[in-house]
């Protein structure tokens, strides 16, 4: 849905990843409006770590995450 004029018609533009209205013809990202959107880090980053904390059993502290992902920072860990 077209978060500009709540149109439910569109597509995926496959050169650059967005999506496209079919109505008023605005391209919006996938991730507008998520917290993925504009994140300080890839969303692979993201994606792998989420995988990692659903997989290790006795959980993944932000140090190990930190040294898995290669950040600089442990806030963002």
């Amino acid at each position: 849905m077209c978060p500009n004029c709540a149109h439910a018609g569109g597509g995926l533009k496959k050169d650059r990843f967005l999506y496209r209205c079919g109505h008023c013809k605005r391209d919006t990202s996938p991730t507008a409006g998520t917290a993925m959107h504009q994140p300080k880090i890839p969303v692979q980053d993201w994606v792998w770590a989420a995988y990692m904390a659903a997989t290790h059993t006795p959980g993944l502290s932000a140090k190990q995450r930190q040294r898995y992902l290669g950040t600089s920072s442990y806030k963002t860990a």
